[in-house]
C-alpha cells in the first residue's frame, strides 16, 4: 500500500519486473480514486473489502470519518486501518511492516500467508519537494527489489495498490479562482466539500458513501495560493484519480537462473568487460524455449582487492534473462581507486537484491593506475 502513486508510475513499475523474466509476470488494472483524493479516504478504499459498504461523514472538530460494517473505528485513521487488518483479516503485527524495514540489507521477511507493506516515499519526497528535483526511478527500483524479496521469502503473489495519484506544477502556471459557494464542511487548495456547492466552473461530484458534494478546480488551478515547488493531490484531473493496481504473480514452482562467468583472467583496462551468460542458455527444448519456471535476475559485478577487500571496479545493475545469450557487461573504476600492476583481485558476480555470490574468478590487474587516471 503506496501513499500517492500515480497510474504511469504503476506501468513503469510492472516494466521492471517483466524485466528479464521468460513470460510477463506483472500487470496493470487502471482504478479510480475516492473524491476529493485524499489519504485518510483514499486509504480506506483501499483496504481489501467491499468499498460500497463504507460510509464517509465529516466533523468540523473531528475530521474525517470512514467505517464499515461491524467494525466501530474510524479507518480514516492509520492506527485504525491495520486494526482493521488484524480483526477482519488476521494479519499479525508482525506482518505489518514499512518499505524502509522491508528493504534493508539482512532484514528477513516474516514467512506466512499474507503480509502487508506500507510506502510514503512518493507522498514525503513530493510534499518536500525532491521528487521533482531528482525523479522516481530510484523509489520505482526500491519497491521492485521489495516486489522480487516477497518472492523470494514464498509470497508468490503481490498486489500494489495506493490511496491517490499526484500532480506537480510550476508555480506560475496555475491561478486561484474564486471560491466555492454553499454549506461547505472542509476545503484544501484544490478541493471543497459540503451540502448545496454551487461555483461557475469548478468540477461537481458526490462522495461515494455519504450525503456530502465535492468541488474540485478544472486542470491544476487551486481555490487559494500557495508557493514553492508544486506537488498536490486532492483534485480530479486524471493524474490524481485514476491509480493502478498493480498484480504479480509468479509460478509457484521456480528458481532464479544461474549465472556462468567466463573465463578471465586479466584486466588490462580501466573499463573492463566481462562475459557472463545464464545457466539456463543450454536449456531450451527442441523449439528454443526455456522452462517457464526459471526466473531473471538483477546481477552486478564488483572486483576487490585480494587482500584489503578494497573495491576498484563496479558495474551497474543488469538484468539477466533466462533467454538471453552471451551477455558483456562493461565495468568502471571506482573514484578514487588505486592499483598497482601484478596486484591480485578477486572478481565476483552478485545478485544485486541479496548480495548472494552467483560466480567469482580471481585475476591479474595488468597496469598502473592511481586517483588521477
Amino acid at each position: 500500500m503506496v501513499d500517492a502513486f500515480r497510474f504511469e508510475l504503476g506501468k513503469r513499475l510492472a516494466d521492471l519486473i517483466n524485466e528479464g523474466q521468460t513470460a510477463p509476470v506483472a500487470t496493470v488494472a487502471a482504478c479510480m480514486a475516492p473524491v476529493p483524493t485524499t489519504t485518510e479516504l483514499g486509504m480506506a478504499y483501499a483496504l481489501p473489502g467491499d468499498a460500497k459498504s463504507l460510509r464517509i461523514s465529516f466533523d468540523p472538530e473531528k475530521g474525517w470519518s470512514v467505517h464499515a460494517p461491524g467494525f466501530d473505528q474510524n479507518l480514516a485513521l492509520a492506527e485504525s486501518r491495520r486494526n482493521w487488518l488484524t480483526a477482519v483479516l488476521g494479519v499479525k503485527s508482525s506482518h505489518m511492516l514499512s518499505i524502509s524495514d522491508a528493504i534493508k540489507t539482512g532484514f528477513k521477511l516474516p514467512e506466512g500467508k499474507i503480509i502487508f507493506l506500507f510506502g510514503d516515499e512518493f507522498d514525503s519526497q513530493g510534499h518536500d519537494g525532491e521528487l521533482a528535483l531528482s525523479g522516481p526511478e530510484a523509489y520505482l527500483e526500491r519497491y521492485a527489489r521489495v516486489i522480487r524479496k516477497l518472492r523470494d521469502s514464498g509470497y508468490r503473489r503481490t498486489f500494489l495498490t495506493t490511496d491517490h495519484g499526484y500532480f506537480h506544477y510550476i508555480p506560475a502556471d496555475h491561478e486561484v479562482i474564486e471560491k466555492p459557494q454553499g454549506d461547505i464542511h472542509w476545503k484544501t487548495r484544490r478541493a471543497v466539500v459540503g451540502k448545496n456547492l454551487k461555483h461557475q466552473t469548478a468540477v461537481l461530484t458526490k462522495i461515494a458513501g455519504s450525503e456530502l458534494e465535492c468541488l474540485t478546480p478544472r486542470s491544476v488551478n487551486s481555490f487559494k495560493t500557495y508557493g514553492g515547488i508544486g506537488f498536490f493531490h486532492c483534485g480530479t484531473t486524471l493524474q490524481e484519480w485514476l491509480i493502478p493496481l498493480v498484480c504479480i504473480q509468479w509460478a509457484k514452482k521456480s528458481q532464479k537462473t544461474g549465472i556462468v562467468l567466463k573465463p578471465i583472467a586479466e584486466i588490462t583496462t580501466q573499463e573492463p568487460i566481462v562475459e557472463i551468460e545464464p545457466e539456463t542458455r543450454g536449456k531450451k527444448n527442441l523449439f528454443g524455449e526455456i522452462d517457464g519456471s526459471y526466473l531473471g535476475r538483477q546481477i552486478t559485478v564488483k572486483v576487490r582487492d585480494g587482500a584489503s577487500g578494497k573495491m576498484l571496479f563496479k558495474s551497474g545493475f543488469v538484468a539477466v534473462s533466462p533467454k538471453d545469450d552471451l551477455r558483456q557487461i562493461k565495468l568502471e573504476k571506482v573514484p578514487g581507486a588505486e592499483g598497482r600492476y601484478g596486484q591480485k583481485l578477486q572478481l565476483a558476480v552478485l545478485d544485486a537484491d541479496n548480495e548472494e555470490i552467483l560466480a567469482t574468478a580471481d585475476v591479474t590487474l595488468k597496469l598502473d593506475m592511481d586517483e588521477w587516471l
